[in-house]
């Protein structure tokens, strides 16, 4: 049967007046409930302890159960644990994303913050800017200035604030203070926990310290010719700006390096006086410079191991009756009866000691290390190669650097006429060994 127009017309009405009921009765409820609904975390930041754990919650509009259709996601792995209940555990320092998701639709999100020391876990506003006072300071050393600064927005939370410096050599941070410990530059940075960082460059002008003296071990030094030792004197204080000194002697018996070190040149007595440049105090050195005929202490053989002049057994003391300055061995190439050699660290050297020519046969020779230096075997290994009645070779080997003194005692008999070189004569020969 053909539809007449009003039939269409009553159609129309029916199903407006079905959709209207569908609506107002099933879809409206639904569509309400989707757009007002309103999930959100109960702040923007949240602070944690490595090790402590937390439960998330969340704000709702709704009022029916949904925790099974509410889900989270991380975006940072290894940071936290974290379970689809909202259980936390913190893992390691760092920072993650938390997202709040409701039927798979994302409501919100939270920032976490994990730090590596004992906070207490909650929620902060965090700082968008850093404002300090000064850009530049300058300090001597010594001085301590506070860090003043100031978080933007205002109510920023200033408990998770670091402050370091790029070099503690120069500039130290204790307590939010600077503190200028040496001459130099260096950059002080304040850091917040998301981020935001301010620098502050620091110069650090070093303090000069005035000397107020200058103080010495041992006062009396005795030397042998040839000998070099170096005067023990201390700067005070100890932490001095200037500890240059000048040491001068009042006469040539001695010679005087500016590193401290003294030379005996000719026997007798001497002053060195040491002077600071800085204030002009000073105090003198007694020097005494002798011969082993004058000193037998010096450099004269121990333990009475030596035949007397006459060939006979005797003590020590009278072992100094035995050298002749008339009589002096020789070194060939290298000087007289006291030289000086520098040697490289396993360099050997062969030295030729010759012995005076109106003397007679080598009788004997005694090695030793002079001036009662007992440690000489550390710096040198010593030998001898041939001998005859002209003279021996003395074979030395360089350890380690450093410097030693080496003595020869050498006892020859005389065929010469009498009165220039007659019995058991005994002399000495010195090398001042330098090992570089």
């Amino acid at each position: 049967m053909k539809k007449s127009l009003f039939d269409y017309f009553m159609y129309i009405i029916i199903f407006f007046v079905l959709g209207t009921v569908i609506y107002f009765f099933l879809i409206k409820d639904i569509l309400k409930e989707s757009n007002d609904i309103s999930l959100s975390f109960p702040g923007d930041n949240l602070v944690i302890g490595v090790g402590n754990s937390y439960q998330l919650n969340y704000l709702s509009n709704i009022n029916k159960d949904i925790r099974k259709e509410i889900s989270y996601l991380k975006n940072n792995e290894g940071i936290i644990e974290l379970d689809n209940s909202g259980n936390i555990r913190a893992l390691s320092e760092g920072h993650t994303i938390i997202t709040l998701n409701y039927n798979n639709v994302s409501y919100d999100t939270l920032n976490i913050y994990v730090v590596n020391e004992n906070v207490q876990t909650s929620f902060i506003n965090l700082p968008q800017q850093i404002m300090v006072s000064e850009d530049n300071i300058s300090l001597l050393s010594g001085e301590e200035r506070t860090v003043s600064y100031t978080l933007l927005p205002d109510n920023s939370n200033t408990n998770l604030v670091k402050i370091t410096s790029s070099d503690e050599n120069i500039v130290k941070v204790i307590d939010n203070k600077i503190v200028a410990v040496d001459g130099g530059n260096a950059s002080v940075t304040i850091k917040s926990i998301n981020g935001i960082t301010k620098s502050i460059m620091v110069n650090v002008t070093k303090k000069e310290v005035k000397v107020q003296g200058i103080s010495i071990v041992d006062n009396n030094i005795n030397l042998g010719v040839g000998e070099t030792k170096k005067i023990d004197y201390v700067i005070n204080p100890v932490d001095a700006t200037n500890k240059e000194v000048t040491l001068v002697s009042n006469n040539g018996n001695v010679s005087v390096s500016n590193t401290g070190e003294i030379t005996g040149v000719t026997k007798g007595d001497s002053v060195v006086t040491i002077t600071t440049m800085d204030g002009n105090y000073s105090i003198t050195v007694n020097v005494k410079v002798r011969t082993a005929i004058d000193d037998p202490a010096i450099n004269a053989p121990k333990n009475g191991v030596n035949k007397g002049c006459n060939g006979s057994n005797a003590a020590d003391k009278n072992f100094n009756s035995c050298f002749t300055t008339s009589h002096n061995l020789s070194l060939s190439g290298i000087g007289g009866q006291d030289s000086t050699i520098t040697m490289r660290v396993g360099e050997t050297r062969s030295i030729r000691v010759n012995l005076p020519s109106e003397c007679g046969r080598l009788s004997r020779w005694t090695r030793r290390s002079a001036d009662g230096q007992s440690n000489w075997s550390s710096f040198v290994n010593q030998s001898f190669g041939g001998a005859d009645n002209s003279g021996y070779t003395w074979i030395i080997t360089a350890l380690k650097t450093g410097s030693v003194t080496l003595s020869q005692t050498v006892q020859y008999d005389s065929l010469a006429p009498s009165g220039t070189c007659t019995g058991n004569v005994k002399s000495m020969v010195r090398i001042n060994v330098n090992i570089r």
